[in-house]
Parts: structure tokens; C-alpha cells; sequence
């Protein structure tokens, strides 16, 4: 039987959006935001409950992340203009949104790893990295971001040994890997799963999360 038409629509996919920073300016506030954060590690040196072998700072980065954390918030807030739409007269618009946002920085260290988590009340998660080791294939290292299929594991239950052979499905019901680089954004909804996989390099990693929610 030969099909006049076939057509695949992608039903209720999730946005998982890689940005970067033009290098010149990544450079010149990645090693400011680097003095920036350790010299808040050294004020206060607890440990987060949710990471093992990292240490997170207070949800207060705005208030003393200086002008570095303005540049990345600026660059944000233009980037979710483009991708975030509300409905106006029935008609969908970009959304021009006064964000409430909280945030904070991480510093990961050798055998780092955090647990799975999410963050409700907010409506998009971005992950920023001032450092991180550059991937070697050959060599990995971990320090990975994972996500889970926000569809559970229900495409894996009923058929372990299938796999929709469709391009971007194959990782239905799993997780998908990210490796992060410096001056790179990781944006995603609050709502979804992630962990960051054990991390076995020597060097340190420094990323800042922000937490975009509508105001009240």
C-alpha cells in the first residue's frame, strides 16, 4: 500500500533551550563572577541538604552578585521575552512579563552530585555555568545535567525492548544527558526533574540558578 501523505506531529513536547553568551563578554564577567562567589564560599560555608560535596549560597544572588549577575539577568529576561506567550483577545502574544526572580550560586567540587529536583511556584529554571570542565569524550568526567521524561516511565513498562523510531523519542520514558559548558544557559520549566550526575574531575565547577515566576 503506498500513503498519498504521511505527516508526524509532535504532541506535547517539552522546551529544553541551550544559549550562550558571545564569548567576549562570558569571559570578561565569568572570572568576575568567579571572585564574586568565592568570597561569599568563604563567609559562609554550609552546606546545601540537597547536594553532595557542593556548596550553595543563599537566594539572594541579585542583591550581592554586583553588576555580572545584572548582565545574565538582562539576558535572560530579553530570551524569555522571545519564548514565553500569553493570550491576549484569543490571540497568543510574547509575554512581556515584570519576573519575580529568585536566585543563588553553586560551587561544585570532585564527587559532586545533587538529588533529583524540581521548583514549583516558578515557571521557567535557568541554570547559568561561570566554570566547568570542558567535555572530553573520551575522557568523561560526569557533573552532567539529567532530566527525566516528564511522561514517566509508562513507554518502557508495557514494551522494554521498543523504541518509537522516531528522531528525538528514542529516550522516551528515560532521562536525557547535558553537558554543561562555561558561559553557557541551560533553560527549562520549573516543573521538570533533574539531577546533576556525579562529577569526578579535579577542577571546580561554578553555575548560578534562577527561578522566573509570575508576580503576585
Amino acid at each position: 500500500m503506498t500513503f498519498s501523505q504521511t505527516n508526524i506531529d509532535h504532541l506535547f513536547p517539552t522546551p529544553f533551550v541551550t544559549a550562550a553568551l558571545a564569548p567576549e563578554v562570558s569571559a570578561e564577567i565569568n572570572s568576575q563572577l568567579t571572585e564574586i562567589v568565592l568570597k561569599k564560599l568563604e563567609e559562609s560555608k554550609e552546606l546545601s541538604v540537597s547536594t553532595s560535596g557542593c556548596w550553595r549560597s543563599d537566594d539572594r544572588l541579585l542583591e550581592w552578585g554586583g553588576e555580572p549577575v545584572q548582565t545574565i539577568v538582562a539576558s535572560l529576561k530579553e530570551l524569555l521575552t522571545q519564548i514565553t506567550f500569553c493570550m491576549h483577545d484569543m490571540h497568543f502574544r510574547p509575554a512581556n512579563i515584570d519576573w519575580r526572580i529568585k536566585a543563588w550560586a553553586d560551587v561544585h567540587r570532585k564527587r559532586y552530585s545533587n538529588v533529583m529536583q524540581m521548583h514549583p511556584g516558578s515557571y521557567w529554571t535557568a541554570i547559568y555555568y561561570a566554570v566547568a570542565e570542558e567535555e572530553d569524550p573520551k575522557n568523561p568526567k560526569g557533573g552532567d545535567i539529567e532530566l527525566l521524561d516528564p511522561r514517566g516511565v509508562m513507554p518502557l513498562l508495557y514494551c522494554p525492548w521498543l523504541r518509537f523510531g522516531i528522531k528525538g523519542y528514542i529516550t522516551a520514558g528515560m532521562s536525557e544527558i547535558r553537558a554543561p559548558k562555561a558561559g553557557q544557559y541551560f533553560i527549562f520549566p520549573s516543573w521538570l526533574t533533574y539531577s546533576l550526575r556525579p562529577y569526578i574531575g579535579d577542577s571546580t565547577h561554578i553555575s548560578m540558578t534562577f527561578n522566573f515566576s509570575v508576580p503576585e
